[in-house]
């Protein structure tokens, strides 16, 4: 199953901005560096699932809330019948 990494960075700033917590907060209770983060946030390094559900306990909402949209659909109409991510 496929990550909409866009998606997924998009409702941790939201709930962040919601609690009114910063990414150098978040980045401290993940104890890593604010870059760190930032470099999650982009799409360029995934967020590991413990770092998920620590993100999602520190803006008191469940992991299916902070997950919500980001699966990517899976059509039926790929290459030689296969499913695809569309």
């Amino acid at each position: 199953m496929s990550i909409d990494k866009e998606r997924l960075s998009a409702n941790i700033r939201a709930e962040l901005a919601r609690n009114r917590l910063t990414q150098k907060d978040a980045a401290a209770v993940l104890h890593i560096k604010p870059v760190s983060l930032s470099s999650r946030l982009a799409g360029t390094t995934e967020f590991k699932f413990s770092e998920l559900i620590s993100l999602a306990d520190l803006m008191e909402i469940s992991l299916t809330e902070l997950l919500e949209g980001v699966h990517e659909p899976v059509t039926a109409n790929g290459p030689n019948g296969g499913a695809v991510a569309s």
